[in-house]
């Protein structure tokens, strides 16, 4: 018996000590490739139909691809898939959610407008006293030289007050701001009295980069609210931030 269970011992040492086998081998080298080999790159999406548009704190969000525009590379990662839409000379409809950065929704019109929209439908939760969603005409849409240069400007400075002027510059009025934020009765006023003063189908709209989207928007709502004859046929979003009371630059 002793003999028996010495031999069963060597024979599991025989077989521990013995070299791998060829499938041994095979699995071992599918897993070194699998570990040096990268992975094959996606095929891009080309939408045959619009999806879904979307600003938020991140960035843009489109088709459930992220483009994080505060980061190195968002840029041209939004460019990339805003190239790849169906927009085919067509308004796009955009959710703008209210703590979006300005500058994050101002580019994401700019490069619609600049692959062929002509107009960006912007929906954000706001103020229950304004609209919900504005028609925006990308400012890569615009000629500078088709605009007058009383046409109004409306923004929200880094302290919240409110600046209605003049695009030329100049003929400006400049209001505080209120308990809950800028004071929209003051600059819907001043808004009318300057929309009579000019014979302008433009209208121009932005906010401070340091504060959220819900600012800018409401600006740009309250001048569709003000305009009661409705003369201004474009609203459009300025890409680059402004200053209240100089002249606005319309980028190329």
């Amino acid at each position: 018996m002793k003999r028996f269970a010495c031999m069963t011992v060597g024979l599991l040492v025989a077989a521990c000590s013995e070299k791998p086998t060829n499938m041994d081998q095979l699995v071992s080298a599918a897993d070194e490739s699998a570990r040096t080999t990268p992975p094959a790159p996606s095929t891009p999406t080309q939408w045959k139909t619009m999806p879904e548009v979307t600003v938020d704190e991140l960035g843009a969000y489109i088709g459930g691809e992220r483009a994080e525009l505060a980061k190195k590379g968002g840029m041209q990662k939004l460019q990339d898939i805003v190239g790849r839409l169906p927009i085919n000379g067509k308004t796009v409809t955009m959710a703008g959610n209210r703590n979006a950065r300005v500058q994050d929704v101002a580019a994401v019109v700019w490069e619609l407008g600049k692959a062929g929209a002509p107009a960006v439908i912007v929906k954000t939760e706001g103020r229950s006293d304004l609209a919900g969603e504005i028609v925006v005409t990308p400012e890569s849409q615009v000629k500078a030289d088709n605009i007058p240069s009383c046409s109004v400007a409306v923004t929200v400075t880094d302290e919240l007050d409110t600046g209605v002027w003049l695009l030329k510059g100049g003929g400006g009025n400049k209001h505080r701001k209120g308990f809950a934020g800028p004071d929209v009765s003051n600059t819907e006023e001043s808004i009318k009295k300057k929309l009579k003063g000019c014979d302008s189908k433009f209208a121009f709209f932005s906010g401070s980069h340091k504060h959220k989207w819900l600012h800018a928007f409401s600006m740009g709502a309250v001048i569709r609210r003000a305009d009661t004859d409705k003369k201004i046929d474009k609203i459009v979003l300025l890409t680059d931030e402004p200053v209240a009371g100089r002249e606005v630059t319309i980028r190329k």
